[in-house]
């Protein structure tokens, strides 16, 4: 009965960890390997730039649908949105670990 319960759940961990990935013959716990080598190598190559992003109030707008008696629209007032950082090396740092994948004969679906 173990069996059957651990390997739903090695698939659903392996599933969450890096969807979209095979490579012929290769156990999820593989991809999970190979893919914090990835990982590791891309962070070392570009480590997190952190930009700071300003406090910005959105502008309001308002959308309708429908036309004549039907019409209805609603209005959504601006809003704020605090100050925040955002990596900018984030992106790259994914083709760097999607190269690198490949490069180990993952292909992506």
């Amino acid at each position: 009965m173990l069996r059957w319960v651990s390997l739903p759940l090695v698939l659903l961990v392996g599933a969450c960890a890096s969807p979209g990935w095979n490579k012929l013959g290769a156990s999820p716990e593989a991809l999970v390997q190979d893919r914090q080598v990835c990982e590791q190598a891309a962070l070392q190559a570009l480590p997190p730039k952190w930009v700071k992003m300003p406090a910005i109030r959105n502008a309001p707008h308002t959308e309708c649908s429908g036309s004549g008696a039907s019409r209805q629209c609603t209005n959504t007032p601006g809003q704020f949105v605090p100050e925040s950082q955002r990596d900018d090396n984030l992106q790259p740092r994914e083709v760097i670990v999607d190269k690198c994948l490949t490069d180990k004969g993952w292909s992506k679906n």
